[in-house]
């Protein structure tokens, strides 16, 4: 059941804001995007397209959660990337092929898990715990630094001290929520615009639309 172009419910004199299953499976939420934004599921990397979230700082309070599919295995493919150095100043995570996860976090630390093609994920990483869909797979992380003062960047990672794109990530985003020093910062929902059909993520907390800062458009769709 596609629900995506559905703006609003209402249900005798309330509007409703979720609708999801016994099992915790949202099948529709209010948006809150404008109306020259059409929601939908996701949006998709070939390995060319990355995000820059226009956040230049981080503190070591930085929290992010991500919901993601691999679409193509690579030996590294970045899910976010913010560093100053590779691995004392740094917040950045990629993806190991089917493997698990390289988390570089004060160190660069392995984290195995068996992953699919196709399959969504939802990974959230705190300053001191990296959680797969609820399953803690890394605990008592220590964060040595104390702010990361570089661009925060989702879908691809950047040498330190240059902006070239590099480690591109082959896979759809079904949303991102970033917080910092307990503040939501970003709250990233996929959508295109309706005037030119250009995908990107819609951040619902400074109401701005980020498309690709890498080459050619990311595509988009509903499962």
């Amino acid at each position: 059941m596609n629900l995506s172009n559905v703006k609003s419910i209402i249900i005798g004199n309330k509007e409703v804001k979720k609708i999801e299953d016994t099992q915790g499976n949202v099948w529709w939420k209010k948006s809150g995007l404008p109306s020259e934004y059409t929601l939908v599921d996701y949006i998709e990397s070939n390995g060319t397209q990355y995000i820059n979230t226009g956040i230049t700082s981080i503190t070591k309070d930085f929290n992010i959660e991500m919901d993601f599919k691999i679409t193509t295995s690579q030996s590294f493919q970045a899910l976010w990337c913010c560093r100053t150095h590779n691995v004392d100043v740094t917040r950045t995570c990629f993806t190991t092929g089917l493997t698990g996860f390289r988390n570089d976090q004060g160190t660069q630390t392995p984290i195995s898990a068996s992953l699919s093609l196709n399959q969504k994920y939802n990974l959230k990483s705190t300053k001191t715990q990296f959680i797969l869909d609820d399953v803690v797979l890394k605990d008592n992380i220590s964060t040595t630094n104390n702010a990361i003062n570089d661009k925060l960047w989702l879908f691809a990672a950047y040498a330190v001290g240059t902006s070239t794109a590099s480690n591109y990530f082959y896979g759809k985003l079904y949303g991102c929520k970033i917080w910092d020093s307990g503040n939501l910062i970003r709250e990233f929902i996929p959508c295109y615009r309706n005037s030119d059909s250009v995908a990107g993520l819609y951040d619902l907390v400074n109401n701005v639309f980020y498309v690709s800062a890498g080459s050619g458009e990311f595509s988009y769709g509903n499962d």
